[in-house]
């Protein structure tokens, strides 16, 4: 896989990410979404390592 092709992987997921939480804000409010998260992103940094997760947090405020 080139830089390119995971550089869109990056950008992909990130997205999806972006939209689970909107998805989540509106359907339990933004509170629980945030706390929602708050789990989901503990848990990437634990399996991926900070540094990944780190990659994703930057790149999703990127897309936004």
């Amino acid at each position: 896989m080139d830089k390119q092709q995971l550089q869109h992987l990056k950008e992909c997921e990130s997205r999806e990410w972006i939209k689970r939480h909107r998805q989540k804000a509106r359907e339990s409010g933004a509170n629980a979404a945030h706390l929602w998260w708050r789990k989901v992103s503990y848990d990437i940094a634990r399996i991926r390592g900070q540094s990944a997760f780190d990659e994703l947090r930057d790149e999703m405020n990127r897309q936004k």
